[in-house]
């Protein structure tokens, strides 16, 4: 059986580990399951999203997963890409967002910039039926109209202000 940890609202883990299945309905107030996610941006500004295989949740998601009992947030979007899309990424390719907390989720969100060839990563099939990069205003669009999850309305806006600063360094 697949542990994961619980977390608080700060995002440390509490010691608690529940199976991946539980549900997040089932949680006490101020715990929260993590998960780990990386926002891709090509350089026309597009983030690479995922459609699901899945035909229960959300449709699209940004590429990551469930962080594993005692992994580290950051391993665990490494090992989530790998796993979903076949890409291998670096540490230092990375570059923390800011976490977020709706719904007795905590997402650790991470970002990149990289223009991938997206017939050339190899999709776990049971997972991700297909890639494609979009626009802000299609994701926020989706998540208005429930393909998406609708907590993106509320981080995206806070996100690309922090992916500014991130962009600032490199120019």
């Amino acid at each position: 059986m697949e542990l994961i940890d619980i977390y608080d609202v700060d995002g440390a883990p509490t010691g608690k580990k529940v199976p991946i299945d539980t549900p997040k309905e089932t949680l006490e107030p101020g715990e929260y399951i993590g998960v780990s996610q990386v926002f891709i941006q090509n350089k026309r500004g597009e983030f690479l999203i995922e459609r699901s295989a899945k035909k229960t949740g959300y449709q699209y998601l940004p590429v990551g997963g469930h962080i594993m009992a005692s992994e580290d947030p950051i391993k665990a979007v490494i090992r989530e890409t790998r796993e979903e899309i076949g890409l291998d990424l670096d540490e230092s390719e990375l570059y923390s967002l800011k976490n977020f907390n709706n719904d007795s989720i905590i997402r650790f969100v991470y970002y990149m910039r990289k223009n991938l060839n997206l017939s050339e990563l190899q999709l776990q099939q049971r997972e991700v039926s297909s890639v494609s990069y979009m626009s802000v205003d299609h994701i926020m669009y989706m998540s208005a109209n429930g393909l998406m999850d609708p907590a993106y309305m509320n981080i995206m806006p806070e996100m690309l202000r922090r992916i500014e600063q991130v962009n600032k360094k490199f120019k």
